[in-house]
């Protein structure tokens, strides 16, 4: 007999409650042999359209007429107007037993949970057991079913205990972690004491509540006592166990199964009778059973809301990794398969697709099932049963009919069976669906089972997109490969049949032949008969070339009238090629002689053979290749244009250059580079010298090699030479470093690149690489240098900087370790006062990017004592040392010792000094600059200082910085105070574990540096004057600390202004690269601050939590990736209240108020009027671009202004944000090619209250602003 069948209309089947009562149907169902089949989404409700459309088609699965009896559990299922459709659904077209949970339906009876006895207990218990009178209540959403019970029962409690219900007392949330915690905040802000105890509608955010109290140092239950309600079992297993009750969620599930039964056998309907149980856990304050055997550790958050550990997230799980490496369809699902283990113990599981399952491209196109279910045909591609060793398999043509839902529904089975099915989905594009089955009342659809269909799902849209797109890539190649003209290969053909060609040869033990050839002299086809002629001679080229190779070569097209043809040949054959040259020029010699035409065909060929395996070897073959025969080409061009043009020592210095190139007749001579602080050898650079009787200079040496085109040959037989010199004499060399020139895009290529890296590796750490500014390359190309460079420790330098070609943003783009001044420069730069200020400009901008800085061409004492003065870090000259053909160890004593003496005076002119104060002192900084002080240490006290009073002059800029000992704690007035000191070192360095008052007082300023706040000291800023901070370095801070350290806890309460003028690479205004506590509670704030990368308040690198209140801002930001107030990389939590506040910014990635790249960021905006206005290719008016992003405005104007190409005004670009705006006038003007003004969906912006004005483009956006809730 077949078994009557229960069909469980469900959402979130994992959760608590549904766990529960599918555990008591299950039990209950069991008894009486009934079959069940679930059919549930993943989540309530979706946070998109496609999504919900997605989830709820496993809903279109179900056939009714295969059921005896429905059961619909409404109130799990929230996404819009599926359970109405679903009950009206029902009451069209199913005529058998229907019984609603939790939620009256307008057709059938429903079975609904009494929540006010339970939770009338715990309230009880509370009163009756610890006494507590004063108790805050949390409720669920308000209005909700379960909410009203919950809240009900909280006043009868109080109420008959006598205790006065207070309103104020009662806060409503959304039954998760986020409104326990949020609860908390309200509480402290709001309350001057704690409650004694907070009872929440369930454990969820009883949980949160609990971890919110512990961030704030608040212990459960020592002092205050919390408690929940459904008794998770997450609540039960934490140190402090939580105090709840159950949900008779179980005993619901059983009543179900019996009423069912009742009705299939005309009995009496049972009444539904339940009682909960109080689970008693420690967290009401009842006595703490702690396992003795286990350390408690009062600084451990055992209140842990991270689903994440206990759930499907093990760093050793690589399940998605395995999934998404694969390239074909079989693979992927038996990567499926061979995870099933991960999901067990189950009796049954199948994964069963719809009929397109192995056709990418219908699976991402609008041919995929959207919105109607699934297809008629469905392949069950997975079937495992109960044991891992046995009933497992995986096929290809397992095919049922999709009305069947499952086979197993029809055939014969020892036991009565619960059916889970999920569906498999991307958006609103159905894949099919997944059926895991449980004989055992105890085994359930698990949070671990969710994430495992969710992998699946991920990895299976990626497959098949990239399928699809693999497939129309091979499409599109397949019309790509062949040259339009000639009908041969084009170079993309050619290297795809030449990767099958490679293997095969090394397969077989052979070399590859490459062979290049063009037309001679095509240029002149063109001009004098026209293009017409030109492309018949390539044509009649291309057809030779067939004719002439051999049925295992391949041929190409890869220009104009290049050509490339590669076979295999015997490694030993020394002859590669000769026979396929001489068909093919007998071939063109015959054409020659019978044509009619006025030209001839003459070709240039090149030939290189190796054993090279794959496309990209192959590759670098041709590139050789084609060198070979352009450079053969140059030759022949370049003699019979010297013939005619070239002076009699231009053909002598060719004809010997061709000597020396062909010879290898090069000698180096070996130049010192010198410290400019010690006169010690630092490094040598190797120069070019012919080794040959007639003499012949570097430059013509240069010159008539380019006129040879035999550039190459000069760097790759440069840089091999001065290898095998460093080889030869390594103990003369022994510590020091070798300049090497290399010529502008002359590169080596090929396996000469490859020998050289080989032979570079060798000598890391002792090898730099010239390059000069006209080195021009693309930035991959330069890219690709720096990082071969760098992995093999070879520094670079750039020569000749300075000169007219020279500009910074080339020296950042090549950030090299050495930057060479131009000679030019350094001529007679003793008496040139421009020379000396541009030179000083140079050495501060590449110390500030950590460059070291080479004067070369120095040839007087007067210019080598200016250079050391201009604070140059190396020196190469005449003056110091000649090039010799050998290694100089030293540099003749005489110049050492100059250089160490004029250090030694330079020193003695710089001499740094310091006053130190005494415990109350008043200093004048007229005075210290008159007795030549450079340096003021406050000192600390063996008490706390009363008070250090610094006092300047309106106009008088001495350079004296301040520093504040260790340990510190009292009051720094500055009163009309300058300091400034070298660029870059802060004007005020405050040291570790400090407390400064600092007071400001009249017009003060620091002119070259801020002030610095390490992370265990405090500073707190208070005065009715203005303090001016200019900044103007590579890497900059106003106040706070460098940008890859924490600062410390910052104090504003200052009536006076803060101005920070701020140019650089990158930076911060008030804050640190890695952030820390930041409280500006007063004061006016003006800031201009430009540069590549940085904020103006908050971190560049860190979490930035931010108040700022009772104060004006007017900020200016011209960093091109920046924030204004928050964080650029972390997260970002911002409050800022009774402000106003004008933000501008303009650059390529900006923020105003929030985070660029962070995870978080939650903006918090009261009493405020604030104007902020971005223009950047990539902007967030207040918000960031893509993590969690909750916005909430009230009382307040603030109206944001973006354009650029992604610009939003308020949330973030993936358009998850939250923006709630309550009694706002809020507004936005929006020009981008961005879909919104705001990053957030329609249904997440709610406004309250208050007047709005949104424009997009030009274009008003109309939003609905309702009356605010009571």
């Amino acid at each position: 007999m077949e078994r009557r069948k229960i069909g469980v209309i469900i959402a979130q089947a994992e959760e608590n409650s549904q766990s529960l009562f599918m555990k008591g149907l299950m039990e209950e169902a069991y008894v009486y042999g009934y079959d069940i089949c679930v059919f549930s989404m993943y989540l309530r409700f979706q946070d998109t359209l496609y999504r919900q459309i997605g989830d709820s088609n496993i809903y279109n699965l179900i056939q009714w007429d295969a059921f005896d009896a429905i059961i619909v559990l409404p109130d799990t299922i929230q996404a819009t107007d599926i359970a109405t459709r679903l009950e009206d659904k029902i009451h069209e077209v199913f005529s058998g037993v229907v019984l609603f949970v939790d939620k009256d339906s307008r057709y059938f009876p429903t079975v609904k949970i009494n929540h006010y006895k339970p939770y009338k207990k715990l309230i009880d218990h509370l009163i009756e057991v610890h006494h507590y009178s004063d108790i805050m209540f949390l409720d669920g959403w308000k209005n909700h079913v379960h909410s009203i019970q919950r809240e009900q029962a909280y006043r009868d409690s109080l109420t008959e205990h006598g205790i006065p219900v207070d309103p104020n007392n009662i806060y409503y949330g959304n039954y998760w972690y986020d409104s326990g915690k949020e609860v908390v905040k309200l509480i402290l802000d709001s309350r001057e004491k704690l409650p004694e105890a907070i009872a929440c509608a369930n454990d969820c955010m009883a949980i949160g509540v609990a971890a919110e109290l512990f961030s704030n140092h608040i212990h459960v239950p020592e002092q205050i006592a919390v408690i929940g309600y459904d008794s998770t079992e997450e609540g039960k297993n934490l140190k402090c166990k939580l105090t709840s009750a159950d949900i008779p969620a179980r005993e619901c599930g059983r009543y179900c199964a019996k009423y069912i039964h009742a009705s299939f056998e005309k009995e009496p309907i049972p009444e539904f009778e339940s009682e909960s149980v109080i689970f008693q856990g420690t967290s009401c304050g009842c006595e703490r059973k702690m396992q003795p055997e286990k350390y408690f550790d009062e600084k451990e958050n055992f209140w842990n809301t991270d689903h994440a550990k206990m759930g499907y997230s093990s760093y050793y799980n690589k399940f998605m990794e395995d999934l998404l490496s694969e390239r074909d369809h079989r693979s992927f699902f038996n990567t499926i398969f061979q995870h099933v283990y991960q999901v067990r113990p189950f009796h049954s599981l199948s994964i069963c697709m719809n009929d397109y399952w192995n056709s990418s491209e219908v699976m991402i196109s609008e041919d995929a099932m959207r919105s109607n279910g699934y297809t008629d045909k469905i392949y069950r591609i997975i079937k495992c049963g109960p044991s891992e060793h046995t009933d497992n398999r995986i096929s290809f043509d397992d095919i049922f009919e999709m009305k069947e839902m499952i086979p197993e529904l029809s055939e014969q089975r020892e036991c009565p069976e619960t059916f889970f099915f999920t569906p498999l989905y991307f958006d609103n594009r159905s894949f099919g669906y997944a059926v895991i089955g449980f004989t055992d009342t105890e085994a359930q659809f698990t949070e671990v089972y969710i994430n495992w269909l969710k992998s699946i799902m991920q990895s299976m849209e990626a497959f098949y997109r990239q399928n699809g797109l693999r497939e129309l890539l091979r499409q599109m190649e397949a019309t790509q490969i062949r040259d339009a003209m000639t009908g041969l290969y084009n170079y993309k053909g050619f290297l795809q049949k030449g990767n099958e060609l490679c293997e095969n040869a090394t397969f077989d033990g052979k070399s590859i032949a490459v062979i290049a050839i063009d037309i001679n002299k095509l240029k002149d086809i063109n001009a004098s008969y026209g293009r017409k002629a030109g492309d018949a001679a390539i044509l009649k080229l291309a057809q030779l070339i067939s004719e002439s190779q051999d049925d295992d070569a391949i041929c190409a097209r890869i220009s104009n009238d290049e050509f490339v043809v590669a076979f295999p040949v015997e490694a030993s054959d020394e002859t590669c090629g000769e026979a396929f040259i001489k068909r093919l020029s007998d071939k063109i010699k015959q054409y020659n002689e019978l044509r009619k035409e006025a030209y001839e065909i003459e070709i240039c060929t090149g030939i290189r053979c190796d054993m090279i395996s794959g496309s990209e070897a192959l590759d670098h073959l041709i590139n050789e290749t084609i060198n070979v025969k352009n450079n053969k080409k140059a030759i022949e061009q370049g003699k019979e244009e010297r013939a005619g043009v070239l002076t009699d020592k231009q053909k002598a210095d060719d004809h010997l250059m061709e000597f020396i190139l062909d010879n290898n007749r090069f000698v180096y001579h070996f130049q010192p580079i010198i410290n400019a602080r010690t006169g010690d050898v630092y490094a040598y650079e190797a120069l070019m010298r012919a080794d040959t009787e007639r003499k012949i200079s570097p430059l013509d040496m240069l010159e008539s090699a380019d006129r040879l085109n035999r550039l190459y040959d000069i760097e790759k037989a440069t840089f091999f030479n001065v290898v095998d010199y460093i080889e030869e004499h390594s103990q003369d060399f022994e510590g020091k470093k070798v300049f090497i020139n290399s010529i502008p895009g002359c590169q080596l290529t090929g396996k000469d690149k490859k020998k050289l890296t080989e032979i570079m590796e060798q000598h890391a750490g002792e090898l730099v690489v010239e390059f000069t500014e006209e080195t021009e390359m693309g930035d991959v190309q330069l890219k690709e240098l720096k990082n071969s460079f760098a992995k093999m420790n070879i520094e670079t330098a750039i020569d000749d900087y300075g000169s007219g070609y020279s500009n910074v943003n080339n020296l950042l783009r090549y950030m090299p370790r050495f930057v060479k001044i131009d000679r030019m420069l350094m001529t007679d730069i003793h008496k040139d006062i421009q020379k000396q200020h541009f030179v000083k400009d140079i050495i501060e901008f590449a110390h500030d990017n950590d460059i070291l800085t080479l004067a070369e061409g120095i040839e007087l004492t007067q210019e080598l004592r200016e250079v050391i003065k201009l604070g140059v870090d190396l020196i190469q000259g005449y003056y110091t040392s000649r090039p010799q053909p050998y290694v100089v160890r030293s540099i003749d004593e005489r110049v050492m010792n100059e250089i160490v003496q004029y250090n030694q005076s330079l020193n003695a002119r710089l001499y740094k000094k310091e006053y130190e104060t005494d415990y109350n002192d008043t200093v004048s900084l007229v005075q210290l600059a008159a007795n030549k002080y450079t340096s003021i240490k406050v000192k600390k006290a063996r008490g706390i200082n009363k008070k250090i009073i610094i006092k300047g002059s309106v106009g008088f800029q001495p350079n004296i910085l301040m520093s504040v000992e260790d340990g510190f704690r009292g009051t720094i007035i500055l009163e009309n105070v300058s300091l400034a000191g070298e660029r870059g070192i802060p004007c005020i360095d405050i040291g570790k574990k400090c407390n400064v008052n600092l007071q400001i007082a009249g017009e003060n300023e620091l002119r070259t540096g801020g002030i610095r706040v390490p992370d265990s000291s405090v500073l707190t800023v208070v005065g009715d004057g203005n303090l001016t901070i200019n900044l103007n370095s590579g890497k900059y801070f106003g106040i706070g600390n460098s940008l890859d350290e924490y600062h410390g806890e910052l104090n504003f309460y200052q009536d006076g202004g803060i101005i920070i003028n701020a140019n650089g690479m990158k930076g911060i205004g008030i804050g640190s690269g890695l952030g820390g506590v930041i409280n500006i509670k007063r004061g006016h704030y003006e800031f201009d601050m430009k540069g590549q990368e940085g904020a103006c308040i908050g971190s560049v690198n860190g979490d930035s939590e931010l108040l700022i209140e009772y104060c004006d801002m007017d900020i200016y930001s011209g960093i091109s990736n920046g924030t204004i107030i928050g964080s650029v990389n972390g997260d970002a939590d911002i409050k800022l209240e009774n402000i106003s506040a004008k933000l501008q910014g303009a650059g390529n990635i900006i923020t105003g108020i929030g985070t660029i790249a962070g995870n978080s960021c939650m903006v918090r905006l009261e009493n405020v009027n604030i104007l902020s206005n971005i223009r950047a290719k990539e902007c967030y008016g207040i918000g960031c671009r893509a993590g969690r992003t909750n916005i909430y405005i009230g009382y307040a104007a603030v109206k944001s202004v973006v354009q650029g190409k992604a610009a939003v005004a308020f949330g973030n670009s993936v358009m998850s944000a939250k923006l709630y705006c309550s009694n706002a006038d809020i507004g936005t003007n929006a020009v981008t090619e961005f879909n919104s003004d705001i990053g957030a969906l329609e249904k997440n912006i709610q406004l309250e209250n208050g007047r709005a004005e949104f424009i997009l483009n030009g274009q008003e956006i109309k939003r609905q602003i309702l009356a605010a809730r009571l």
